[in-house]
Parts: structure tokens; C-alpha cells; sequence
């Protein structure tokens, strides 16, 4: 679940916190003429996520897959759970129940899920293009492609597609960040955008993720002007750094009794050899070496 540091809901036009976040990292420095988000289905109680208009302009998240995508239009479905059978089966058929009757083009949908669909993919003989994409074969009736962020390789391009769904740990939030933050393929531009919405709190994101961020923009940081964001910025930083300074302490405290106790029952070479070690180790080597006594 996302821990969210900003404090207002999503926009009305979207239903939960995971379109939100999933808009943002899709479609940072997109032209908002070519995008209409949930958009309804004549004749149908659903609606799709998001209509692109890719024959002009493809988002920079999905340039590296272009071969897929480019000069189409693209319904894209968000999906952070599971995927039922019904749902499943609405979405390959929205394609062709949302073109408008004046555009005969076919368009083409986008599955993003956070979790692969497996048993849906094996049903639709779903043929697997690459790492996280699959494509589903649908003969006549269109394209349709499951892509899942976590799967995706690490590659130049991908930062942005691989940031759609929150990251699961301290690990993956780190690497994906950074991953946004030196992406080749990345425009400085677009890359800007997303970093000032994050900066301005307009993004859902978890505490390891603007963590991971703020790791990565400290020279930012202290240039930034005087604001509220900034002190917000401020405490955090000193609450992480009373947090690790209490952890050094700690370790420092270890360490300190370890070496109290080997210089009462240890020759004084195994005591500065024990001083070269970390806390940790120290207080590991020396019980195994009373154990042995």
C-alpha cells in the first residue's frame, strides 16, 4: 500500500491512488490534448482508464516500445490486483467498443498489471515478447499487450514504465529511482517534470521511494529557494539523520563493551585486532572466542 506524503485525494476524473500514480509516470511531459482519462463505454456501465492518441505523439514511457505502439491509438488499463476472467475479457474487447464512429482507425490496448495474469495469458496464448510484455493474438480483431513494470529489465528507457506501481522494499525503490534519475534515454525535460510534481508532492509515492529520491537530488535540494515544501524536505532529512545517528550511537555502544570485556580476558594483540573489526564482527569474534576458552 502506498504511504502517501501529500494529503489530497486524486483528482476527480480518477478513481484511487493507483491511477494517479500510474498517470503520472506514464504520461510526464505528454501533451494533454492527446489524452482522455476514463472514458466511458457507449452502451456499457465501464470505463477505460485512458484513451492515447499515439498517431501524433507516443509518451515517453512507451518509447521503448515503439515497435508496439507507435502511430496508434492506445486504451490502457492500470490493474494493481488480480485480473478476473470477465474483467479480463472487457478489457481485450474496449478497443473496439470505444472507437468513435467518425475514426475508423483500430486502436490498440495496453494491460499494465502489477502482478503477471498467468493463467489469463496461457487461455489467450499470450506470446511473450520480452521480459514483462506479452502480446495476445487476436487475428483481426486488433492488438492487445499485457506489459508488468516489475518484470521489465533495467534497461535505457524503461525508468519511467518500471515506476508505474509503488516499488515493494528499500532495494527496489532505490534502484528504480535512480533509474529515473540517470535513464539515457530519459529527456532532461520530461525527466523534470516528473522530478517537479514529486518536489511539489503531487505524486503518491512510499516512504522508501522519496527516500530513494532524495538521495538522488541533494544538490537540488540545497539550492532550492526558501518554501514550505523545502522545510518539509528540511525535516525530513534531520529526522533521518537523528534516526541514523541513534543507529551509530548504538553500534559505537557495541562496540565499546565488546572491547571492554576482551581487554579483561584477552592478550592485548587479539584486543587490536578486534578494534580493526565493526562492532558487529567484533562482538561475534569475541563471543566465539570465550566460547572456546
Amino acid at each position: 500500500m502506498l504511504e502517501h506524503f501529500i494529503d489530497s485525494p486524486p483528482p476527480s476524473h480518477l478513481h484511487n491512488w493507483q491511477e494517479w500514480r500510474g498517470t503520472t509516470f506514464l504520461l510526464p511531459g505528454y501533451p494533454r490534448a492527446l489524452v482522455q482519462e476514463q472514458v466511458p463505454t457507449p452502451r456499457h456501465r465501464f470505463f477505460a482508464d485512458l484513451m492515447l492518441d499515439a498517431r501524433e505523439l507516443l509518451p515517453a514511457s512507451l518509447w521503448p516500445l515503439r515497435r508496439l505502439f507507435a502511430g496508434r491509438r492506445i486504451v490502457v488499463e492500470l490493474e494493481s490486483g488480480g485480473v478476473s476472467v470477465s474483467k479480463f475479457r472487457r478489457h481485450l474487447a474496449q478497443p473496439l467498443l470505444l472507437a468513435p464512429e467518425e475514426d475508423t482507425d483500430e486502436a490498440v490496448l495496453l494491460m499494465v498489471c502489477r502482478r503477471p495474469p498467468r493463467s489469463r495469458l496461457r487461455f489467450h496464448a499470450a506470446v511473450k515478447l520480452e521480459p514483462g510484455v506479452w502480446q495476445i493474438p487476436r487475428g483481426r480483431r486488433g492488438a492487445a499487450y499485457v506489459v508488468v513494470p516489475g518484470l521489465l529489465e533495467a534497461k535505457p528507457g524503461y525508468a519511467l514504465l518500471r515506476g508505474v506501481f509503488a516499488s515493494r522494499n528499500a532495494a527496489e525503490a532505490n534502484e528504480r529511482m535512480r533509474h529515473i534519475l540517470t535513464d539515457p534515454m530519459l529527456p532532461s525535460d520530461v525527466r523534470e517534470e516528473l522530478l517537479g510534481r514529486i518536489r511539489r508532492q503531487e505524486v503518491p509515492m512510499t516512504e522508501q521511494e522519496l527516500n530513494a529520491v532524495l538521495d538522488g537530488l541533494d544538490e537540488e535540494f540545497r539550492a532550492l529557494p526558501p518554501s514550505p515544501y523545502r522545510d518539509y524536505l528540511g525535516r525530513w532529512y534531520m529526522r533521518r539523520g537523528r534516526k541514523e545517528a541513534r543507529q551509530e550511537g548504538e553500534a559505537r555502544g557495541m562496540l565499546l563493551a565488546a572491547l571492554n570485556i576482551a581487554k579483561k580476558l584477552l592478550p592485548s594483540h587479539e584486543v587490536e585486532q578486534l578494534q580493526a573489526l565493526s562492532p558487529e564482527q567484533a562482538l561475534e569474534t569475541l563471543t566465539q572466542r570465550l566460547q572456546a576458552r
